[in-house]
């Protein structure tokens, strides 16, 4: 049985057992003085962005702003922090794609470290939280299994590729999950709903796809860019990783244990086929 929800004057459909699980999550979240952090995976192109705005709409009793869906942890930072300091209790923040944040390989950087302690200082602002990736088990594991309430997989039908289809897990079984399966990567387990959902956005649509494309593009140039700053830090790098490995007389997986960069990497910086420039970051990356 389906339930109609109405947004820019068009109905769009939910599940109705979905429909009564997100109603009971924010008399929780509102009454009992909670927040909920629920986690959406999928492969990209796979629909999580609008299976997520029609959670979070539901979730915040119909009251949904384009700055609630963010896409860079900025974003998500400021729009946790606008709620919490207006009192915004019960509302939604999605923080889309993820990867590269809540990925246990770049856990190290400040922004995965950021969103850890945002996530622990939001407890108390009685919100609703979606988390986007594309697999649940690259998540970091305090968060997968401690500060999570709740997992939806998203898939497509095999068979046409028409997107459409979730899965929901509870806190015991997603917790269950990750440990069983995090090293082979697989979702076998009874999930306990199951349904579909339409292609509908509960945000404008266009400005959406505008909003996304920028900051696709914003990323690219930054990413792109090796500022003087950048430049000397790399330098200072390579001078005391070279000091490490020739009086310390470690190896070169040791130094990129403590480094976090690849073994290939510090082989690079000790016997530099080629200038350093260009070596950060795609041949200095974090060990993969």
């Amino acid at each position: 049985m389906l339930v109609d929800h109405i947004q820019f004057k068009k109905k769009f459909h939910m599940d109705k057992r979905l429909n009564e699980n997100l109603h009971f999550v924010r008399q929780i979240v509102t009454k009992k003085d909670f927040d909920w952090v629920f986690l959406i995976c999928g492969k990209e192109r796979f629909g999580k962005s609008t299976f997520a705005q029609q959670l979070a709409y539901v979730c915040a009793d119909s009251k949904l702003h384009m700055n609630d869906v963010c896409l860079t942890f900025d974003e998500f930072h400021k729009r946790v922090r606008f709620h919490i300091e207006h009192n915004n209790k019960g509302r939604s923040v999605i923080y889309d794609e993820t990867m590269g944040v809540a990925d246990t390989r770049s856990f190290n950087n400040i922004y995965s470290r950021g969103l850890r302690k945002l996530l622990a200082e939001c407890g108390q602002a009685n919100l609703h939280l979606f988390i986007l990736l594309p697999s649940f088990f690259d998540l970091d594991r305090p968060i997968a299994l401690h500060r999570s309430n709740t997992l939806f997989r998203v898939e497509v039908n095999r068979k046409n590729y028409n997107r459409g289809r979730w899965y929901m897990y509870n806190e015991k079984k997603k917790e269950k999950m990750y440990l069983k399966n995090k090293k082979t990567y697989s979702y076998k387990g009874k999930a306990n709903l199951h349904g579909t959902y339409s292609s509908f956005y509960c945000v404008d649509e266009v400005a959406y796809r505008k909003k996304k494309s920028d900051t696709l593009r914003r990323d690219d140039d930054t990413m792109n860019q090796v500022t003087p700053r950048i430049t000397k830090l790399i330098s200072q790098r390579d001078t005391l990783v070279k000091y490490i490995f020739e009086t310390n007389k470690l190896t070169k997986t040791k130094i990129a244990e403590m480094v976090g960069v690849s073994s290939r990497g510090i082989g690079l910086i000790i016997n530099p086929r080629t200038p350093n420039k260009g070596l950060f970051p795609k041949d200095l990356r974090f060990e993969e």
